[in-house]
């Protein structure tokens, strides 16, 4: 059994690293950042960047307006399809580029409505 004095000085020991570790924070000096998720907030305090990964594989970056509305996603789901969408002011979908992991690539414009307009893409055989 620990006496208190072992206690206390474990205690401060503990205190000593986290205040290095602080200071290291402090001075933006990184490394490595290991997290979930990241946030980038503008001077207003909204949300304008996120990065995450999810459970079930997914990896995205996502750009926000002023306004909160999704305008870029960039995703990569655990299948290996990848993605970059273009949206408009009301988060729909407007331009797609995208790739899997059979060897196709593809790029499609949407209009105001989500209608396809126009796509093209080259497969794995060679064929665009």
């Amino acid at each position: 059994m620990e006496t208190i004095q072992q206690q206390i000085g474990a205690m401060q020991e503990e205190i000593k690293r986290l205040r290095e570790e602080l200071e290291v924070v402090k001075k933006g000096n990184f490394d490595t950042i290991t997290c979930k998720v990241w946030n980038v907030i503008d001077a207003n305090g909204k949300e304008r960047i996120t990065a995450f990964t999810s459970p079930d594989g997914q990896a995205g970056v996502q750009w926000l307006d002023k306004d909160g509305q999704m305008r870029i996603n960039a995703l990569t789901l655990a299948d290996g399809y990848a993605s970059v969408q273009c949206l408009d002011k009301d988060e729909k979908i407007r331009i797609v580029a995208r790739t899997n992991t059979h060897g196709n690539a593809g790029m499609a414009w949407f209009d105001k409505d989500g209608k396809e307009r126009i796509s093209a893409g080259t497969f794995a055989d060679g064929q665009a």
